[in-house]
């Protein structure tokens, strides 16, 4: 359901977004979206927000923390990706 507004590292260059489609989502790898709390996140994901449509009802609670988590890595691995790219 993610990759296809968000993409794959969740950069929110998805397929469906651009000029004539939807409007991107803001990147998870901002500072503002790595500092929000585990809890905002499976919020967010729960009831949706702005343009995201609510996802409670198609993915049960364990597999919406799976997404928490999943940003998590995806957020992780963009910092190592900043790091040596300071190098």
């Amino acid at each position: 359901f993610c990759i296809v507004c968000h993409g794959p590292e969740a950069r929110g260059d998805g397929k469906i977004v651009g000029p004539d489609l939807f409007p991107a989502p803001p990147s998870l790898h901002t500072k503002q979206a790595r500092a929000f709390e585990d809890g905002h996140i499976f919020h967010v994901i729960t009831a949706g927000q702005n343009k995201m449509p609510p996802y409670a009802d198609v993915l049960e609670r364990e597999k919406r923390w799976a997404v928490v988590h999943y940003v998590r890595l995806l957020q992780k691995a963009g910092e190592m990706e900043e790091e040596r790219a300071k190098k």
